[in-house]
């Protein structure tokens, strides 16, 4: 649970710069598969960004520590940034 405020303040950070900043859809579809793939698959997905592997490396270690919480506790915490993005 440590990790959801971060989460959550990143979230905040990239799609609610603006009063009137509407979310990207690639950005809440990058949070659920962030949240909800396994890091294979994530790690996949990540190559259409074609990012430094150093960064795809701490984004995947990063995961690793969310893969720990509970499958249903990660969707809580996608419904709370669903919900956020929507009131942004």
């Amino acid at each position: 649970m440590k990790l959801c405020l971060p989460l959550l303040l990143v979230a905040l950070a990239l799609c609610c710069s603006e009063a009137n900043g509407i979310a990207c859809p690639n950005v809440i579809f990058e949070l659920g598969e962030f949240l909800l793939v396994d890091k294979v698959s994530y790690r996949a997905s990540l190559a259409k960004y074609n990012a430094p592997k150093e960064a795809v490396d701490a984004k995947l270690e990063v995961k690793g520590c969310t893969d720990q919480i509970d499958v249903k506790s990660r969707g809580a915490i996608l419904v709370v940034l669903e919900n956020v993005l929507k009131a942004c």
